[in-house]
């Protein structure tokens, strides 16, 4: 029995929801045989120039051909071939049903195919995977995928912060959304990730090199990472006002719950006539930082932190200069970027470095003269979506505070409390005006609509004879 060829567009309507489209034609050539209640089906059916597209990742599968050998409880694909986001791409696979359910396995083999993620990373990817969706004798579940993976050329270019954002960046394939599941989250993996040659991070943080021999585990839906990841020596890292040169650093992946690798890093920095050692412990979520002279001397742990922050040894800052360089303003830099990670971990919408400032800037202009604007570190949270609280603490004076908050039910009425670093308080009401210009319209009220009677029912009854 012949059939003729099918577009394979017409199953994008069925897959839209999971992201993905599908094309090309599949011609079968089959015969039908048996029983309505049993029938065997053989023959060939041929795919040509199909292509499947997955919005996220971005995945595009094209020019996929191959022939599939049908022999009544399954069938045979002997060759596939194709590329993936136009490196090469082949395979074969088979499929069965068996008491279990459907069986089968589909092998892949990939060369030089680009991949961009997550955010900001390039590389090429080589490699076997399979999926095994059962065996004979199992139950037959929603499969694993299990394989090795060679990682090349691989770049990192996006500025990040060295903590906050490379764990967010780890973990954001984690997040939970109200997007239901998809029954392929469910899919196991075992696949071994490792770089043939080291991958070059050039961003903001840093110019190093780094290699990694990893197993990705979990499952599609909650990934995990297992092995170790490491950064060649003599990479450098940026942090505040200092260059670091990394003597060693690794990431040891080992937490079966969740991607928070553990930091071992030795960083050498020069200040002055001093060299310093920083030693960086603990997990990616909750690193330690260690200060110690790199030549052996005996300057103590809060002059260390005093030359890295400020340039100056303590002896040489005022009592209120000397509050910046106490608790935890070192691993906070040490952190990557401590008013983004700091934002993050508040929950706070902006931290900004400068004079007084919030979302609404107007009206601010006076305050930021008349308190020091050389020194100042900004925190703001909205409330809602009328109520924002703004402190803006002095680095130079502890005790020297200014805090605004804003009241806005609309956009031309506006509230404002500030009290600033005299404890002075300001209160304002701003109501925005317009003269002239266009008349506005006022809306238009419906004509009472007119009652209309209808009939609900019509019942009929008696006897017909």
């Amino acid at each position: 029995m012949l059939f003729r060829s099918v577009d394979l567009r017409v199953l994008t309507p069925f897959l839209h929801s999971a992201g993905i489209s599908t094309s090309g034609r599949l011609a079968p050539a089959v015969a039908v045989e048996g029983a309505l209640t049993s029938p065997t089906i053989t023959g060939t059916v041929t795919l040509e120039d199909g292509e499947i597209e997955l919005a996220t990742p971005r995945l595009v599968v094209s020019d996929l051909a191959g022939t599939a050998t049908l022999r009544g409880d399954g069938a045979d694909v002997p060759a596939l071939t194709g590329s993936l986001n136009g490196g090469a791409l082949t395979g074969r696979g088979n499929v069965r049903l068996g008491q279990e359910g459907w069986l089968g396995t589909l092998e892949a083999s990939l060369d030089g195919v680009p991949i961009d993620s997550p955010d900001g990373f390039r590389a090429e990817v080589g490699g076997t995977l399979a999926l095994e969706t059962g065996s004979p004798g199992r139950e037959a579940g929603p499969g694993r995928i299990t394989g090795s993976l060679r990682v090349s050329q691989g770049e990192f270019h996006q500025n990040i912060t060295l903590v906050g954002g490379l764990l967010a960046a780890l973990q954001s394939a984690r997040d939970v959304d109200a997007t239901p599941p998809s029954p392929t989250d469910a899919i196991a993996l075992d696949v071994a990730l490792a770089t043939d040659d080291d991958v070059v991070v050039d961003n903001n943080l840093a110019a190093l090199t780094l290699g990694a021999d990893l197993r990705v585990l979990g499952t599609l839906g909650a990934p995990l990472l297992a092995g170790r990841a490491e950064v060649r020596d003599g990479g450098r890292v940026f942090l505040g006002r200092n260059v670091y040169e990394v003597r060693s650093a690794t990431l040891d992946f080992a937490n079966p719950q969740t991607i928070d690798p553990a930091l071992t890093a030795q960083l050498l920095t020069q200040v002055g006539q001093t060299a310093i050692q920083v030693d960086v412990t603990g997990t990616a979520s909750a690193p330690a930082v260690a200060l110690s002279a790199a030549d052996g001397g005996t300057a103590t742990t809060a002059d260390l932190a005093s030359l890295l922050v400020t340039g100056r040894p303590l002896s040489a800052l005022s009592s209120s200069d000397a509050a910046l360089v106490t608790g935890t303003t070192l691993l906070g830099n040490l952190s990557g970027d401590a008013l983004g990670l700091a934002s993050r971990v508040l929950g706070l919408d902006t931290v900004r470095l400068g004079d007084v400032t919030t979302t609404r800037r107007e009206g601010l202009d006076d305050l930021a003269t008349s308190v020091d604007p050389t020194s100042r570190l900004n925190f703001s949270k909205a409330i809602g979506t009328i109520v924002e609280a703004t402190l803006s603490q002095s680095l130079r004076n502890g005790s020297a505070q200014t805090w605004v908050i804003d009241y806005a039910p609309s956009r031309r009425v506006l509230a404002r409390l500030v009290s600033d670093d005299e404890d002075l308080r300001r209160y304002e009401f701003r109501h925005d005006l317009s003269i002239g210009g266009p008349p506005v319209a006022r809306p238009r009220v419906p004509a009472r609509a007119r009652r209309v009677d209808t009939i609900a029912a019509v019942v009929i009854e008696g006897d017909l004879g």
